[in-house]
């Protein structure tokens, strides 16, 4: 019974964030569709034209293009990790759909930072040293991912 209300209690810990009006955390196919796009960048930034070695035998040796090879496989998505490109992403809430989640500064916090750059007192709910730090929705990015 214990057991079942900490799982409970779990649950709704978790599904609190998504009742709030303010937080819209990423869909599944949101989460899917930026994975894809960075395995693409990390595919188009790994690719070469050389060949490895893959075995040596009296009669010969056996190559494969790096292209093609399992090595090329685990540098997309170990070296560095994937997910961890997850957290460049900001979250842009005058955007909706998929284009809410970008690499680049969101306008509203640009302006703020330009405010603050003039000398204006700017007061938030959060702190200046926050700002750069990842949001409710890409932490849930990120651990949808991972």
């Amino acid at each position: 019974m214990l057991f079942y209300i900490t799982i409970v209690s779990l649950f709704d810990l978790s599904t609190g964030l998504s009742s709030n009006p303010e937080v819209s955390l990423p869909t599944k196919c949101e989460v899917c569709r930026i994975l894809v796009y960075e395995v693409l960048q990390r595919l188009r930034e790994t690719t070469s034209s050389q060949s490895l070695l893959v075995s040596s035998t009296p009669t010969g040796s056996k190559s494969i293009k790096y292209d093609k090879s399992e090595l090329r496989f685990y540098n997309v998505f170990q070296e560095p990790p994937i997910c961890n490109r997850m957290l460049q992403y900001k979250l842009h809430k005058e955007r909706t759909g998929c284009g809410r989640f970008h690499k680049d500064t969101p306008e509203t916090l640009r302006s703020l930072r330009e405010l603050v750059q003039r000398g204006v007192d700017v007061k938030l709910d959060v702190p200046l040293e926050m700002w750069d730090q990842p949001s409710v929705e890409i932490t849930s990015l990120f651990k949808q991912v991972k």
